[in-house]
């Protein structure tokens, strides 16, 4: 068994479950739900613990912001974190993804050469078709290559950028 695949835990599945449909892709609206309804929550609590504080007990306004803190706002932190922290992909990019990206790569050479600085954008654009080039299959390698040496090429042909100003 060369690779080694992550177990989940019961609480990253079920946020998973949550969050995420079948493909992966976070759900939007509910995610805003959720947010939607816990600032809803910690506005009327806060109105009503305003209100009873008051009316003579202001103890209550402070346990409402411990509670708003501990209750709704930590937990929908927690969320937020984790949806930012998860790994948005552990695959190698699909043959399609690699063709569209070849297809941008030789649409930016021809919007890098003109301008100011051609050298250093035709030298991200090569170094972005080897990383193509290095993960295509046999089918889109030649091409991945073959615009890699080309952006080489016009990269040394531009005059690099100076920045003795």
């Amino acid at each position: 068994m060369a690779e080694h695949a992550r177990t989940k835990g019961p609480l990253t599945r079920l946020l998973t479950w949550f969050a995420m449909d079948a493909n992966g892709e976070l759900r939007g609206m509910r995610l805003l739900g959720i947010a939607f309804l816990g600032g809803l929550v910690v506005a009327i609590g806060t109105t009503i613990a305003v209100v009873v504080a008051d009316a003579g007990n202001p103890a209550t306004l402070t346990i409402w912001v411990v509670v708003a803190f501990l209750g709704v706002k930590l937990p929908l932190l927690g969320l937020l974190w984790w949806i930012l922290g998860r790994h948005q992909r552990d695959d190698e990019p699909t043959d399609d993804e690699l063709r569209q990206m070849l297809i941008r790569l030789e649409s930016g050479t021809d919007a890098a050469l003109r301008t100011p600085d051609a050298h250093d954008r035709l030298e991200i654009l090569r170094d972005e078709a080897w990383f193509v080039a290095d993960r295509a299959s046999d089918g889109l390698k030649p091409q991945a290559v073959e615009l890699a040496v080309r952006l080489d090429e016009l990269a040394h042909a531009a005059a690099p950028t100076r920045s003795d100003a």
